[in-house]
């Protein structure tokens, strides 16, 4: 009635992280405070008063299990009952329900990004939607690249994707950015600026025929882009960017630009 540990399955102690030695006769709230400990005493004091069980009770919080990465859980909680049906204590159970909690998330993610990018046709209104929709939900700093010809309405057919050999150098003007940092500190480029970024290794056959590419670790030291980007090399130095998602933007068989999302303070 105190809350505090009795017995433990083996499951449970893998998922905290905790050896068991550890949280008997502790409370959760001590043990792992990363978990929304104090909510989930609290509902355990409710079936003790009530004795109504709780369930599938959904939370996302930290455990030293995994302490880089948040895990999404399902509780349930359930009284425990002695001799004349006295509540003596309360059982739960939990289940990791991470996968199926990141594809509603994301569900949720894109049907609401349907709603708040695209309201105009102005190429370069959307391109600043998208940059500001994805801060800070999905990513730290976004940027949104376009060809000139989409930018100025001419040439196109110098990019459709079954086009003959393209620039190994595609050159884009920077059409939206937004960053958790204000100002965006980190670009190299500011709106309507031409650049020329396309991460390395990669060229021009990005755009016109590659997949999204993640790249899950920005070194700032590697050689690539130091001789190919050094401006970003120390961008990433300077402001810890770690991990980055650059996914070409195309309409029909037209190459429009490049959109990038970086991570720096999220670390998942």
């Amino acid at each position: 009635t105190q809350l505090r540990y009795v017995w433990l399955n083996d499951t449970l102690e893998r998922f905290g992280g905790v050896p068991r030695a550890q949280r008997l006769g502790r409370r959760l709230s001590e043990l792992l405070p990363g978990l929304q400990a104090d909510t989930i005493e609290g509902l355990m004091r409710k079936v003790l008063e009530t004795g109504v069980p709780v369930t599938d009770y959904e939370y996302v919080g930290w455990s030293w299990a995994d302490p880089r990465r948040q895990h999404a859980y399902s509780t349930s909680f359930f009284p425990l009952t002695g001799p004349e049906s006295a509540i003596t204590g309360v059982c739960y159970m939990v289940s990791d329900v991470t996968e199926r909690w990141n594809a509603r998330q994301l569900l949720s993610l894109v049907n609401e990004a349907g709603t708040r990018i695209g309201t105009t046709l102005d190429v370069l209104w959307t391109a600043q939607e998208l940059a500001d929709f994805a801060v800070p939900r999905f990513a730290d700093f976004v940027v949104v690249d376009l060809l000139e010809p989409v930018l100025s309405n001419e040439g196109h057919g110098a990019w459709l994707t079954d086009a003959g050999p393209a620039p190994v150098k595609p050159v884009m003007r920077r059409a939206g950015m937004s960053s958790v940092r204000e100002g965006c500190p980190e670009a190299v480029a500011r709106i309507g600026e031409r650049v020329d970024f396309v991460p390395p290794p990669h060229g021009a056959d990005l755009l016109i025929e590659g997949d999204p590419i993640l790249i899950p670790v920005l070194d700032p030291a590697d050689e690539l882009w130091v001789t190919e980007q050094p401006a970003r090399a120390a961008s990433m130095r300077e402001f810890g960017l770690h991990s980055l998602i650059s996914v070409p933007m195309r309409a029909r068989n037209t190459a429009l630009g490049l959109a990038t999302f970086i991570r720096s303070l999220n670390p998942i």
